[in-house]
Formats: C-alpha cells, sequence, structure tokens
C-alpha cells in the first residue's frame, strides 16, 4: 500500500472550495476536516460549483455535508469513513463511492441523487457509484429522490440499510416515473444484515426486504 499523508489538527477547506480553487487529495489522512462553512443559520444554501475528488483517504471525524448542493460530481475512491457521514438534504449532480468503507452509519435522508453532470474518469455510466462499498453500520436513504441509474454492485452491508419513500424519476425536473433498465443493482452484493424498501407509516405498508 501507498503511504499515506496525515493532516493533523483541524483543516477547513471551505475557502478553497467556494473560490473553485480546490484540487484532487490522494492518499490523506483526515483527523478534523471541513469541507463547507457549516454556519449557524442552517436554512442557508450553501452551494459548490466544482467537482470534488478525494482517493485514498482517511477521514476520522464524522463528516457534515447536509444541506450542501453539488454542482458538479463528487468523488470518493478506496476512502475510509471512520465517523458518521451525512449527507441530508443534500443535492448531488453526480457521486461515487467505489470501493469506499463506511465504519459508522452514513445519512442520505431527503437527499437527491441527480445525474452526472461532466466527463470523469470515474464515472462508469452510473449516476451514483456505490459498487464494492462496505456498509458496516448501515444506511439511511429515507425520501431520497434518484435520477439517474444507481449501482450497489459487489457492495457488503452489515446491520440494517432501508430505503423509506425513494422516489425514481427522470426528465429535467425529475418529474417522471423511470421504469428503464438498471436503474438500481444489486449484483454481486452481499447482505449480512438487512436491507429493506418500503413506505411511510404514514401511507399503506409495503416491504420488501433482502436478507441474508
Amino acid at each position: 500500500d501507498r503511504e499515506r499523508y496525515d493532516v493533523e489538527g483541524h483543516l477547513n477547506l471551505a475557502e478553497l472550495v467556494s473560490n473553485g480553487q480546490f484540487r484532487p487529495i490522494f492518499g490523506c489522512i483526515f483527523h478534523d476536516l471541513d469541507l463547507v462553512d457549516h454556519l449557524e443559520n442552517k436554512n442557508t444554501k450553501k452551494d459548490v460549483t466544482q467537482a470534488i475528488m478525494f482517493e485514498r483517504c482517511v477521514f476520522m471525524k464524522p463528516l457534515l455535508l447536509r444541506g450542501v448542493w453539488f454542482e458538479k460530481p463528487l468523488v470518493f475512491k478506496e476512502c475510509r469513513f471512520n465517523g458518521y457521514v451525512d449527507f441530508a438534504r443534500a443535492h448531488l449532480s453526480g457521486v461515487s463511492f467505489h470501493d469506499c468503507a463506511f465504519d459508522e452509519k452514513v445519512y442520505f435522508i431527503d437527499t437527491c441523487f441527480a445525474p452526472w453532470k461532466e466527463s470523469l474518469s470515474e464515472h462508469i455510466g452510473y449516476d451514483a457509484d456505490f459498487s464494492e462499498v462496505t456498509f458496516k453500520d448501515g444506511a439511511d436513504f429515507e425520501r431520497s429522490v434518484f435520477r439517474g441509474k444507481t449501482t450497489f454492485l459487489k457492495a457488503v452491508f452489515y446491520e440494517a440499510t432501508t430505503f423509506t419513500d425513494i422516489i425514481f424519476c427522470k426528465g429535467p425536473m425529475g418529474a417522471e416515473p423511470d421504469v428503464g433498465k438498471d436503474i438500481l443493482v444489486f449484483a454481486s452484493a452481499q447482505i449480512f444484515g438487512f436491507v429493506g424498501f418500503r413506505k411511510g407509516a404514514n401511507k399503506k405498508q409495503e416491504q420488501a426486504g433482502l436478507e441474508n
């Protein structure tokens, strides 16, 4: 394994990100990292206008990207997340977590997975790429909207992962139901806990679960 660089203390990359000066980062261990300014007013819209890429990095503390609007792809490749990851209410214009490992829960509540916006070598034809990802404590995809193709090819699921009230759609505003081929792929996934698809408790209960 190639050497990793240990970045001790708190690192705030929000200014580089907001100014469009962020560059891909390879092989770093981050003890405490901010990609955006976490303002007191939680309703303030936070935009990221450039592609973001991390490869072979380790994130020691929780990564908080709640409510962030990514206008271009966000890529994490062969990364490890020791703390929980929060993408609730985020807008992702193409995202890849290929071969990443999440040690704690991952939250995609009210998250929009929009189509991939630009050509990158990491784009394998899916707009949300969770291929070969390991979810050690599960993930929560509640009320998420998928406006393109999503893959969990060879993903490994421990504990419970739930897809509650999710929507698959297409079109410029994501208004049309999408029934195209390979919209959601779970081929060769390993499930040691539970993966469930269901409607919310306030609606007629319909649940389809995948279990080991």
